[in-house]
C-alpha cells in the first residue's frame, strides 16, 4: 500500500524520498484516501503522524490537497493535527497552513473554525503552543506519543489495515530509540536543548496567527481552569534560566495585552445589551437626540460582535476628552470616533459600532437628566 510506504519515509524523517513519493503516487494515494473518506477514531491520520514529526511546510501542504478532511478528524484524545503541530512547535507556515484549510480548500462547507477547536481537555491550540514554549524540550516525547496512539490502533476487519499497524509500529519504535541515542548524546550540552533565537520569534508568529484567528483563546480556560497564561505565570514560577524566563515573560506579556483588548470587547458589549435591558424594563420609548432603546440587529449577529470589538483598537488617549462638557451640556464623542464618522468609505462595522455608540451614549446622558430631574424634585 502506498499509505504504508509513506508513513515509514515520514516516520525515518525521509524528506526527500517523501517528496518523490508523493509526485509519483499522489493520485493513487489520494484515490486511496478519498476510498477511507472520513476518518475514523481507529484509523491512521496522515496529516497527524506527520505534523506530530515536524515535517516541512510543503509535504503538509501536499498531504492536505490530497484529503483537506482529514484536519478535522480527532484522535482518541479529542486533538486535531494543529493541536499536535502546536505541541512538538512546528513552523508558523504549517500552523497558519492548517488554520485557512477552510478557506482555501473547503470555502463551501460548513465547518467552524480550527482555531475554537478544543480537545478532550478543552485545550485549544493556543494552549498546546504555550506548552511548547513553557516546555520545548518535551517536543520528541510528544511527537512518539502521537505515533505511537496513532498506529496502534487496528481497523475493524481489515487485514491490510492491520498489517499497516504492525509494519509502522515497528519503524516507529526503531525511530524512538534512535532519538533517544541523540538525546542522550546531547545531554551534556544544554544549548543544544534550548529554544533558539529564531525558533523563538517563529513561535512567537504562531502565537500571533492563532491571536488572530481566535483572540478568544487566550481567555479559555480548559478542565482544569487553565488559561494559557496561567500556564506560562507557573512556568515562570518555577524557571532558574534567565533566558528560560524571559521567553516566557516575552510570550506572556504579548497574551496579556491580548487579553486585556479581548475584555475591552467584553465589556462594552455588556454595557450596551445592558443598557438596552434597562430601556425595555423602565418602558422608555422616547429620547432626547434620536430616542428610543438601543435595538442590537438579530439577523447579523457576527457583524455587531466584529464592530463592537473594534473599540479595543481605539488608543487610549483617544478617551481623553471624554468629559462632560458643563457649558455645553454635551457628551464629546473620542476623536477617532469623530474622524471615522465622517469618512464616506465606512465599513458596516465601523458603522454599527459608531451608530450604537451615540446611542450609549444618548441613553447614559438621557439617564443622567432622569436622576438629576428626580434629585431637584426632591430637594423642592
Amino acid at each position: 500500500m502506498i499509505r504504508l510506504r509513506l508513513l515509514k519515509l515520514i516516520i525515518s524523517h525521509r524528506w526527500s524520498k517523501t517528496r518523490l513519493l508523493l509526485q509519483w503516487k499522489g493520485r493513487k494515494l489520494k484515490k486511496e484516501l478519498q476510498t477511507l473518506g472520513q476518518m475514523q477514531s481507529n484509523d491512521i491520520n496522515l496529516l497527524t503522524v506527520v505534523c506530530s514529526h515536524n515535517a516541512p511546510t510543503d509535504i503538509v501542504r501536499t498531504i492536505v490537497g490530497l484529503y483537506p478532511l482529514n484536519a478535522y478528524c480527532a484522535d482518541e484524545h479529542g486533538m486535531l493535527p494543529l493541536h499536535v503541530a502546536c505541541l512538538i512547535g512546528a513552523s508558523s507556515d504549517t500552523v497558519r497552513l492548517l488554520l485557512d484549510i477552510q478557506r482555501d480548500y473547503l470555502p463551501e462547507e460548513p465547518l467552524p473554525s480550527l482555531a475554537t477547536a478544543t480537545d478532550n481537555c478543552q485545550r485549544t491550540a493556543l494552549h498546546f503552543a504555550t506548552q511548547y514554549i513553557c516546555d520545548p524540550e518535551s517536543a520528541p516525547e510528544a511527537a512518539s506519543f502521537f505515533t505511537d496512539s496513532s498506529i496502534s490502533l487496528p481497523s475493524k476487519g481489515s487485514r491490510n489495515n492491520q498489517h499497516v499497524v504492525v509494519s509502522v509500529a515497528s519503524i516507529a519504535k526503531s525511530a524512538k530509540s534512535k532519538s533517544k541515542s541523540e538525546q542522550s548524546k546531547k545531554k551534556g550540552d544544554s544549548s543544544e536543548l534550548s529554544m533558539t533565537p529564531t525558533k523563538f520569534q517563529d513561535m512567537l508568529h504562531t502565537i500571533t496567527f492563532l491571536l488572530q484567528a481566535n483572540p478568544e483563546a487566550v481567555l479559555h480556560p480548559d478542565m482544569y481552569d487553565r488559561t494559557p497564561i496561567d500556564m506560562l505565570q507557573d512556568a515562570k514560577a518555577t524557571f532558574s534560566t534567565y533566558s528560560k524566563y524571559e521567553r516566557v515573560e516575552m510570550t506572556c506579556q504579548i497574551l496579556r495585552e491580548n487579553a486585556v483588548e479581548v475584555w475591552k470587547s467584553r465589556k462594552i458589549r455588556y454595557e450596551i445589551l445592558g443598557c438596552q435591558s434597562y430601556d425595555d424594563a423602565s418602558g422608555t420609548n422616547g429620547g432626547a437626540n434620536n430616542g428610543g432603546s438601543i435595538s442590537l440587529p438579530t439577523t447579523d449577529m457576527e457583524s455587531t460582535v466584529s464592530g463592537l470589538s473594534s473599540l479595543g483598537k481605539l488608543e487610549t488617549s483617544s478617551f481623553d476628552n471624554m468629559e462632560l462638557s458643563v457649558a455645553t451640556d454635551e457628551v464629546p464623542l473620542p476623536d477617532s470616533v469623530h474622524s471615522s464618522s465622517n469618512r464616506k468609505d465606512r465599513t458596516p462595522e465601523e458603522k454599527c459600532y459608531q451608530d450604537q455608540m451615540k446611542q450609549y451614549l444618548a441613553n447614559q446622558k438621557r439617564k443622567d437628566e432622569t436622576i438629576h430631574e428626580e434629585e431637584c424634585y426632591q430637594h423642592r
